[in-house]
């Protein structure tokens, strides 16, 4: 910190005292940075200062003037870091990116490319905005949103503007983006949000570099960043007066509320997300909840009588508008995409019929073409009367021949960028022109003028960003984000500032790896009040049971099977690793290692051929170590409950989300590398262990009693009796038991301190069994779970209000034949051992068949009125 304050010194602070010692600022001219005094800064005009960096500049810097001073509106946030003991800074920095991680909160900013150089998610310097400033900003971005809402609906209406040739035809008609299933029908619908890429000039003017109207992306990390930063760093929050973003979303959610609906009650939203492995997810999650929307994928939606409605286990729901965060071309297999799995069948119909609105409307990325923006200033006088006040960078659209030419002429002085392509056909066109440079595309150019661009971007403004040898200056690239409110657009006060991650790399928006920034906007002396938000309609009280959407039973099932599986290998893990750690074995030691290795390779923890290739001590170590760490079976477990976990972020609190994510991935990590002490490798596993009671303790005390908690418990309670009956069959089932079996039996059930309470340890087949099977007050024994089971199967089936299904009956046969074995006859007769190991044996695979037929009647069904899902059963 001592360096950063001499650095920022040098930027001539206006302290009380006018010598401040000075080191110097990256930007600064040399000249400059040998000055050693005070720079008086003028006051005439405190919230807008225009001033470039300094003469001649290729870079406009936010911070400092070109006269080395720092701008008025930073003067406070210097004051404030200055202030902030040594090293603070630096472990704020680590504390919120920790907390970015933790939440998983949002895109692919490069985290994978931490094994070669760390990334940081998060810069705690924001970035800040004069209100004067912001104030001219919105107003030009809501006129361009005005503007480009005006344009699409004569694209998919009367297409005056392509006969009066305002836009030339060939940006519409071969723009693959142009939906023509959508025109003549008002599919495209209104324009209900938009965001812009801003950058700015040396100059100091605001360019727009990108309109985004399909499915904008940015708004709900920029809001958990705020949120973020608000608790990592108050005291830079105290320094200004900023204006707050929470209101922007209260009069958005009421802005939704509001939507027109056939028998004038509040519209269901819902937020259309392509699913868990989208790089975006979790910021589509973060924004549902602020706008209590619920987050859907296509699997969970169906369109019938052309009206949209969410599938859940019980009843169809009806949605009245979607959030979309799905392109185009995928929403709807049906008219768009045929080979797309995201979206759903017969939307547009629906949306042509009028009875669901979506925002925004399919088809209206064909206006974020930068081939576009020559045509806007003249489209801004035609269309609103009013001169375009927020003008894009420089672009030619080459199918004009003058451009061509032009071009042509001096290829080197623009960048070359296709006019009509995805953000992932750029990139690749990018790497083919980095690779073979740009005259490998000249020929194509001249034989298709009209799929290409000429641009001239700026050098991007630079903002200091904090690194451990002080502040360094980046490019900056700026999104705003705008909602229709009433007529006009609101924005939200602030975006999404992105910066390189690595020093001398270019700002482009949402390009990885790419450090995020909040930006503020700060209160002017005149601020406008905030429009309070009209209150909703009052709502009928409901408290449904059969509201759960069917995929998200199914994960939660599997959810529950998953982390009792990773429980149950973990116990049988711990089990070895600490027989490795005695130095020498016995018979009975050596008896108990023969029977966990069976029980290894019966749950598929270990390979057969590893286990029986085992000789001495060394070979059991390794055998042990390589079925906890690397790339084992184990890790295959933690892997499947990180997705099935990552499916059900909209249905788990951030609480119980941190102890699924963050401590089963710590854990993870500490098993990745194999641990040099036995010890090491206990203590893990006993973590582990604890993780999987704590989730289990959370879920409890967290879920509300639904059939969502129903079917996660059921799946746990269904893989404990499946697992202890396994191991009761490999243990107890044969012509006779040793001590060591039996106490191995009671040490992986978890019983043995229950059983040691009750018979003063003396071991006995019959009461072992009958406390790890039959006794239905141990909460670890085959018969407490089962009569869990079929009270949570009898309360789904009460909650369709219809009678018990057959899967009850199967759970209440299982437990019947357990209840009927003679257990007191176990250790006088071989029989009645035989008739345990096939009463063990049938009642295992009985209850794997019970699973599969919950799978079929709740989560794989085709008949109504449980036509709500689709198949996943197999994990």
């Amino acid at each position: 910190m001592t360096g950063l304050k001499r650095q920022l010194g040098d930027l001539g602070m206006p302290f009380a005292f006018p010598d401040f010692p000075v080191s110097g600022f990256r930007l600064l001219s040399r000249p400059a940075r040998r000055q050693r005094k005070y720079h008086p800064v003028t006051q005439a005009n405190p919230s807008v200062d225009d001033t470039p960096s300094r003469a001649g500049a290729a870079e406009y810097d936010e911070m400092v003037r070109g006269d080395g001073v720092i701008r008025p509106a930073w003067r406070p946030l210097i004051g404030a870091v200055h202030a902030m003991p040594e090293g603070a800074l630096a472990e704020r920095t680590e504390r919120a990116c920790r907390e970015f991680q933790d939440v998983a909160i949002a895109y692919d900013l490069g985290l994978e490319r931490q094994a070669v150089a760390p990334v940081r998610p998060v810069d705690l310097l924001p970035m800040l905005l004069p209100a004067a400033e912001w104030a001219a900003l919105e107003a030009g971005l809501a006129q361009r949103a005005r503007l480009l809402e005006r344009i699409l609906a004569d694209i998919y209406g009367p297409q005056d503007l392509l006969a009066d040739r305002r836009i030339p035809p060939a940006l519409v008609h071969a723009n693959p983006r142009f939906l023509r299933p959508c025109a003549g029908g008002g599919a495209a619908g209104r324009v209900l949000a938009y965001a812009a890429d801003l950058v700015r000039a040396p100059d100091g003017r605001w360019l727009v570099q990108a309109d985004r109207l399909q499915a904008p992306a940015g708004i709900g990390f920029a809001l958990q960043t705020r949120a973020i930063l608000a608790r990592t760093v108050p005291e830079l929050f105290r320094a200004h007066s900023v204006q707050r973003i929470e209101p922007f979303f209260e009069r958005w959610k009421t802005e939704l509320a509001a939507t027109p609906t056939e028998d004038g009650r509040p519209a269901q939203v819902a937020v259309l997300t392509p699913g868990p492995f989208n790089a975006s997810f979790f910021e589509h999650l973060y924004l549902a909840r602020q706008l209590g929307a619920a987050v859907v994928e296509g699997a969970d939606l169906t369109v019938r009588g052309d009206r949209l409605y969410i599938k859940t286990l019980g009843a169809l729901r009806r949605v009245d508008l979607v959030l979309r965060f799905l392109d185009d071309e995928f929403c709807d297999p049906l008219e768009l995409r045929g080979d797309s799995v995201l979206g759903a069948a017969g939307l547009l119909q629906a949306v042509r019929a009028g009875t669901v609105t979506i925002a925004n409307g399919l088809g209206a990325s064909v206006v974020e073409t930068p081939a576009l923006r020559p045509f806007l200033p003249g489209l801004a006088e035609a269309l609103l009367g009013e001169p375009l006040t927020l003008p894009s960078v420089d672009t030619e659209w080459l199918g004009r021949a003058e451009a061509l030419e032009r071009f042509l002429r001096h290829p080197g002085a623009a960048a070359l960028r296709p006019a009509f392509a995805t953000r992932r056909d750029e990139q690749i066109f990018a790497q083919e022109i980095e690779r073979f440079g740009p005259a490998s595309k000249l020929d194509e150019v001249r034989r298709e003028p009209h799929r290409f661009v000429a641009e001239r971007r700026p050098s991007p403004s630079v903002i200091p960003t904090w690194s451990p040898g002080g502040l360094v200056p980046q490019p900056l690239s700026l999104r705003v984000f705008l909602v229709r409110s009433g007529d006009g657009y609101m924005a939200m006060p602030g975006g999404f500032v992105q910066v390189p991650a690595e020093r001398g790399d270019a700002a482009t928006p949402l390009n990885p790896p790419m450090t995020a920034k909040d930006c503020w906007v700060l209160a002017g002396a005149q601020r406008a009040p905030v429009a309070a938000a009209v209150p909703p309609k009052p709502i009928a009280i409901r408290r449904p049971g059969d509201d759960l959407r069917s995929r998200n039973a199914d994960d939660l099932f599997w959810l529950g099977r998953y982390t009792e599986r990773l429980d149950n290998a973990a116990r049988m893990m711990r089990a070895a690793a600490q027989r490795l750690a005695v130095d020498w074995f016995g018979i009975a030691q050596r008896e108990e290692i023969d029977h966990l290795i069976r029980v290894l390779v019966d749950e598929r923890l270990v390979d057969p051929a590893s286990a029986e290739a085992v000789s001495g001590l060394g070979g059991l170590h390794r055998l042990i170590i390589d079925a906890c760490c690397g790339r084992s079976a184990l890790h295959d477990i933690f892997r499947s409950v990180h997705r099935i976990a990552q499916s059900l972020r909209d249905r788990l609190s951030n609480d119980v989300w941190r102890v699924v994510l963050r401590l089963l991935r710590d854990a993870s990590e500490r098993l990745t590398h194999p641990a040099a002490d036995v010890d090491r490798l206990i203590a893990t596993l006993d973590d582990l262990i604890g993780l999987v009671a704590a989730f289990g303790g959370m879920a409890s005390e967290n879920m509300t009693r639904g059939n969502g908690w129903r079917f996660l418990d059921v799946g746990r309670r269904l893989e404990r009796a499946i697992y202890t009956l396994s191991v009761l069959r490999e243990l107890t089932s044969g012509e006779t038991e040793s001590d060591s079996a039996l106490g191995l039996a009671l040490e992986l059930c978890d019983s043995s301190i229950t059983y040691r309470a009750r018979y003063l340890g003396a071991l006995q087949t019959g009461p072992v069994v009958d406390l790890v099977m039959a006794d239905e007050t141990n909460p670890r024994g085959v018969a407490f779970q089962l009569n869990g089971v079929a009270q949570h199967l009898i309360e789904i089936a009460a909650s369709f209000r219809r009678a018990p299904a057959p899967e009850c009956d199967t759970a209440e046969a299982i437990l019947s034949s357990i209840r009927g074995v003679r257990l007191d006859r176990l250790d006088d007769g071989r029989g009645e051992r035989r008739h345990l190991g096939r009463l063990l044996l049938a009642a295992q695979q009985e209850l794997v068949e019970l699973s599969d037929t919950i799978s079929r009647s709740y989560f794989s069904h085709t008949l109504l009125p449980h036509s709500v899902g689709y198949e996943w059963s197999r994990r």
